[in-house]
């Protein structure tokens, strides 16, 4: 039985080895809170992603389950770390403003989106304070200006509203 399947976790052991080609390949352990799953990696996948392949390594592996009664493994079709992942499926970049929120601050956040261009939604969700209470505005960006999920990108934001400002959803 083969089914395509997708597991992230922490690589517990990991090892090294030749094919009788001499091609590079490795078989790991990939642990999560629910026990852990051998992974092999062979050569075609193995150029691609052995430099992710280290003890210790958070990573996102997708590939081929193979199951019998008494074991399960993965045969990967790629590895990719675990930060990228969520950058991957993010349809949305929400952006938290408590401060002012005045045109120079939307005209340089404007500069970043326009360096880091892509298919992802934008949204504001501003705290702007009243008179006697907060106000809570959320404004979603125009559909002509979409960004690419990064952690660059996510870092320059920060630098103009503050650490913590930004989520991916």
């Amino acid at each position: 039985m083969e089914a395509d399947t997708s597991v992230g976790g922490v690589i517990a052991t990991a090892r090294q080895l030749k094919t009788k080609k001499g091609d590079r390949m490795a078989v790991f352990t990939l642990e999560d809170s629910y026990g852990g799953v051998e992974v092999l990696c062979f050569p075609d996948t193995y150029q691609k992603c052995g430099s992710l392949i280290e003890a210790g390594a958070m990573v996102m592996v997708r590939g081929k389950l193979e199951k019998d009664d008494e074991s399960a493994k993965i045969l990967a079709t790629e590895i990719a770390p675990i930060e990228t992942v969520r950058e991957r499926i993010a349809r949305e970049v929400a952006i938290r403003v408590t401060g002012p929120a005045d045109r120079h601050l939307f005209q340089t956040l404007g500069e970043i989106f326009a360096r880091h261009r892509g298919d992802r939604r934008i949204s504001f969700d501003l705290e702007l304070p009243s008179a006697s209470t907060r106000l809570r505005v959320r404004a979603d960006v125009s559909s002509q200006i979409r960004v690419r999920p990064s952690s660059s990108l996510i870092a320059e934001i920060e630098q103009v509203v503050g650490q913590g400002s930004v989520s991916l959803r």
